[in-house]
């Protein structure tokens, strides 16, 4: 048996050793536990990153699309601005030195149908048709007819349009 005097050093330092081995799972695990919680933040942080990379490049993207897409624009006709679609006629028609008069306008939902008729020469009439048809939309031209007028030069004209790149909202 031990004595006294070599067993109590030895339980001092198995008391010692036991301390130092719980200090140790206790630090090792808290550094784990740091580790995972370290790790959370990084991944929301690469998150956050990847989140603000995409808004950058997508905000520079539509800079640098803004004119294209302005363009691109100009190939439909959006719910509300179907007036504006109307003077841009009328703008052709006085460019053609025609007169013209809109007999109907209805839209449904992808598509506007309207009717009108001019007046003007031949020349003016047959101009304002070519302009009608280089317009950059999907149009559709039902129906065109030109007559002359039996008392002057000036021939009259109907013409029925379908508009199918109509945006309702």
């Amino acid at each position: 048996m031990l004595s006294n005097r070599t067993s109590y050093p030895l339980y001092i330092l198995l008391i010692v050793s036991i301390v130092l081995l719980v200090v140790w799972i206790l630090f090792f695990y808290h550094i784990r536990t740091e580790a995972q919680t370290l790790g959370d933040k990084y991944e929301l942080l690469e998150t956050e990153k990847a989140k603000e990379t995409y808004v950058r490049n997508t905000s520079q993207e539509l800079r640098e699309t803004e004119n294209s897409r302005a363009l691109l624009d100009n190939f439909f006709i959006f719910s509300g601005k179907e007036a504006n679609f109307l003077e841009r006629l009328e703008a052709l028609a006085l460019h053609a030195s025609v007169t013209m008069k809109v007999l109907s306008f209805t839209k449904d939902e992808k598509s506007l149908h309207i009717n009108f008729d001019t007046e003007g020469e031949y020349d003016g009439s047959y101009h304002f048709l070519s302009l009608l048809e280089s317009l950059p939309l999907r149009l559709a031209l039902d129906s065109a007819s030109l007559a002359e007028k039996t008392d002057s030069r000036a021939w009259l004209g109907k013409f029925e349009i379908t508009v199918n790149g109509y945006l309702p909202q």
